[in-house]
């Protein structure tokens, strides 16, 4: 549980004349100045969890470039989503030692109006702005512009954590963001974002090639218990894997409600 729900930190009104997904995340930096197919493991508690404390391979991707690149799972609905909720394993992945560099692991929600597609977020975020430590955050990137949210607390090294996102609640058109046992916006009110979802996604998104994908070929980062709401109820997100670049990284489901990434540079 959070120690405070207060906001680290905050950027609001950026606006982009081509909304990109995961943008959002390279400004907060900015503003806070050889694969191979393996049998996957299961993901469990004990052990694992003093694993992925631990892990942290430096990939040895070189040099340094700043480019943005994911690993993901996706279920394209096709028509309106109303929320995404699941644990999300905070994996300690290696981060190239610059202020610009930004790692995430997020569960997300896309809608593909016109000028989009656009999202919502929330998850865990890591980046030397933010102190090297991984903290839970929300962001969006809408038809009006763009809003992050990152809380002043800190996640463990390997620990599982609840995160939800709902749309059209508590009324239509609203959404609402929780993050182990907070909620945004916390009066209990919702934020109208200007569009709807039909695509839901867990995913891994890491700022520069140097730095680490989370999770490893032996030790893949999980995505746990992950539901998505349409047709009238909850229902296990299935879907398939994917990456930008299928020689660095891997995005995949291991069944109906589990998802994992991995570095295919590294094992752990």
């Amino acid at each position: 549980m959070f120690s405070r729900p207060h906001l680290y930190f905050q950027l609001r009104g950026w606006v982009r004349s081509t909304p990109a997904r995961g943008s959002v995340l390279g400004v907060l930096a900015t503003a806070l100045a050889v694969g191979s197919t393996f049998a996957l493991p299961v993901a469990t508690g004990g052990a694992l969890g003093s694993l992925l404390a631990s892990a942290s391979c430096n990939p040895g991707r070189n040099p340094s470039n700043g480019v943005q690149n994911e690993a993901y799972a996706y279920h394209n609905v096709g028509y309106t989503v109303g929320g995404i909720y699941g644990n999300i394993v905070v994996y300690h992945p290696f981060l190239y030692p610059t202020g610009a560099d930004t790692t995430t692991e997020a569960q997300e929600l896309r809608g593909f109006e016109s000028g989009g597609p656009y999202f919502a977020q929330s998850g865990w975020i890591e980046s030397y702005a933010t102190g090297s430590v991984a903290r839970p955050y929300f962001n969006w990137q809408s038809p009006d512009g763009s809003y992050l949210g990152v809380y002043d607390t800190t996640l463990s090294w390997g620990g599982t954590y609840p995160f939800k996102i709902y749309y059209n609640n508590p009324s239509s058109g609203d959404w609402r963001f929780y993050a182990d046992g907070y909620w945004y916006p916390a009066n209990g009110e919702g934020v109208n974002l200007g569009f709807s979802p039909s695509d839901g996604r867990v995913e891994g998104i890491t700022e520069d090639t140097d730095s680490q994908m989370p999770g490893g070929y032996l030790s893949p980062a999980y995505f746990t218990g992950t539901h998505l709401y349409y047709s009238g109820g909850w229902n296990d997100m299935g879907g398939s894997g994917g990456t930008t670049n299928g020689n660095w990284y891997t995005g995949g489901v291991s069944n109906s409600t589990q998802e994992y990434t991995y570095d295919n540079y590294c094992p752990y």
